[in-house]
């Protein structure tokens, strides 16, 4: 009997044993989980302040680009009275300015004229008709997309023969209503009447039409185009409609080797030079430079950051967003000298759908005014945005 009972208690704390055992495994697997889950949040943050300081360290240096930029500009205008061509070197800030930027960063400037390039407010409906032409949009559907265009802004309810206003759009789905205003971004072009057939591809993306489009139209002024950094397809328009010489052009922008970005290129800088080409300043284009979109690109590695501001000299004729534009802690901007302020503005314009919040604020971005967020005396910023795409 007291064999049994020996055996039984061995037995018994044998068992106890092992439960002990496997707590303290269970313990030590818990401790490391809890360990390896503080090491990777601990290594996360530090990836991600390492990240922050990176990508700020980028936007000053973005920043100070779009200084250098804006110098540029102000001092070639003075030196030649006037900017009317990339081919005077603003097309390449970086290059004309003397400036030495930290090592292993890659800084880029992209230049872009909005002055060559139609204005689509007022709406001209004979250009456009003659532009969608040159875009190789038959007759009848350039009328059907010019009405519904011309009924989507403007500021009545009666339909022109191919166009469309609200009792059309209600009936879509999800149901819209036009803004009866100028439109704000070509991205409104996909809500309007036959245009998404046009201008869209099956996945609803921006087609190659669409594209050369937008490369020749803008929503950001209502000066004379200028024939100098004019698309090839207003150039061709011109050629077809208003007697361009283009051989005279090509002469005159791209010298004897006809090759852009060459020593002997030129530039039409007076009415003499426009006249000599075939056009007159009555006829809606020009030869001088206004309105900018400047597009500043850093890059470090696989870390990037893109800064793109829309510019104008504050002279007549530039139109702007048709917006409240704000920067991104939410102050209005405005000021006089000093940095230029940081964030997306912009927007709005869009058309108000089913959606009774969204009516809201399309009723509000409709109603209130651009306001400029940053003016050296020289330039005002109209549109500024960090990290994001490009829009008319």
């Amino acid at each position: 009997m007291n064999t049994h009972r020996t055996a039984f208690y061995q037995d018994r704390q044998a068992r106890q044993g092992g439960f002990v055992l496997l707590l303290v495994l269970v313990f030590l697997f818990l401790t490391s989980v809890v360990v390896v889950s503080l090491l990777e949040s601990m290594t996360r943050n530090i990836r991600s302040a390492a990240t922050a300081s990176a990508r700020d360290d980028l936007r000053l240096v973005a920043f100070s680009a779009m200084e250098v930029t804006l110098a540029t500009l102000a001092e070639i205008k003075e030196l030649d009275e006037g900017l009317y061509s990339p081919s005077q070197d603003w097309g390449n800030p970086i290059g004309y300015a003397p400036v030495t930027w930290p090592a292993g960063l890659d800084v880029s400037v992209t230049v872009t004229d909005e002055t060559g390039k139609l204005p689509l407010d007022p709406p001209d409906r004979d250009t456009l008709h003659q532009l969608l032409d040159q875009l190789g949009v038959e007759f009848m559907q350039a009328e059907e997309l010019i009405d519904a265009y011309l009924d989507w802004v403007d500021q009545d309810d009666l339909e022109r023969l191919n166009g469309a206003e609200v009792d059309y759009y209600e009936r879509l789905e999800p149901p819209r209503t036009p803004p009866n205003a100028k439109i704000t971004s070509f991205e409104d072009f996909r809500y309007i009447k036959g245009f998404d057939e046009v201008f869209l591809d099956e996945n609803g993306s921006p087609n190659a039409l669409f594209k050369q489009f937008k490369e020749s139209t803008s929503l950001r002024h209502g000066h004379p185009v200028n024939i100098n950094t004019a698309s090839g397809a207003i150039v061709g328009m011109l050629k077809e409609n208003s007697g361009l010489n283009d051989h005279a052009l090509s002469d005159l922008k791209y010298g004897l080797d006809r090759t852009p970005g060459t020593d002997d290129d030129g530039m039409i800088r007076s009415s003499d030079d426009l006249s000599s080409v075939g056009l007159g300043s009555n006829d809606g284009f020009g030869y001088e430079s206004h309105v900018y979109q400047i597009t500043i690109r850093v890059e470090q590695g696989e870390k990037q950051f893109q800064l793109t501001a829309l510019v104008d000299d504050g002279s007549s004729g530039t139109e702007n967003d048709g917006t409240n534009q704000e920067s991104e802690n939410g102050e209005g901007g405005g000021g006089n000298g000093g940095d230029i302020p940081s964030g997306e503005v912009g927007g709005g314009g869009k058309p108000s759908t089913g959606d009774s919040n969204s009516n809201e604020d399309a009723s509000k971005s409709s109603s209130t005014e651009t306001k400029v967020i940053y003016t050296n005396g020289e330039w005002r910023i109209l549109k500024l945005t960090e990290n994001g795409p490009e829009d008319g």
